[in-house]
């Protein structure tokens, strides 16, 4: 009975030592986006649904790096968290210069764009629709579309012209 007791106890102390951030584990990379996305919410004074975080990995030293994106009606602010080994702990934050939104400099949208824009205006009834942002990858693009004069974010997932996803950024419903 005494070794059941000494493994319960064995037990307890590492949950207590895991829970009070001991070196037993690393954080997930969702907690790390989450842990960046809420010092850019205190440091930018932006609302939370306006922020997207995403992991870029471990780096080489075996610090962790998230990238983030703000989105304002009056442009980006992009930002990087960087954590130590473990994850654990927020050892640098670096906020970019603002950029201006997207504009059109007459170049034709692409086929995702222009599927992203159609879809985002007919979702939110709304005809007054730009391209804020486009990010492709090999899966999906990306497109951030800003509604309305205030240009509120809506995210776009689309392939090949076909749309596969819809959201708006914030959290104001249909605008």
């Amino acid at each position: 009975m005494g070794s059941v007791f000494t493994s319960s106890y064995a037990s307890a102390a590492v949950f207590v030592f895991v829970l009070l951030g001991g070196p037993a584990h690393a954080e997930t990379p969702e907690i790390m986006m989450a842990m960046c996305r809420s010092k850019a919410h205190e440091a930018l004074k932006v609302r939370m649904p306006e922020i997207d975080t995403k992991y870029e990995g471990q780096r080489t030293d075996g610090s962790h790096a998230v990238n983030g994106t703000a989105f304002t009606p009056s442009g980006e602010r992009t930002f990087q968290c960087s954590f130590n080994k473990a994850g654990s702990k927020i050892t640098n934050f670096v906020v970019n210069k603002t950029t201006a939104p997207a504009q059109s400099q007459g170049a034709t949208p692409s086929r995702d764009e222009q599927a992203c824009l159609q879809a985002v205006s007919t979702t939110t009834n709304n005809g007054d629709v730009a391209t804020l942002r486009v990010e492709t990858s090999e899966a999906n693009t990306t497109v951030i579309v800003g509604v309305g004069p205030k240009r509120a974010p809506w995210k776009c997932l689309a392939s090949k012209g076909v749309v596969a996803e819809v959201m708006s950024i914030t959290d104001e419903g249909r605008l």
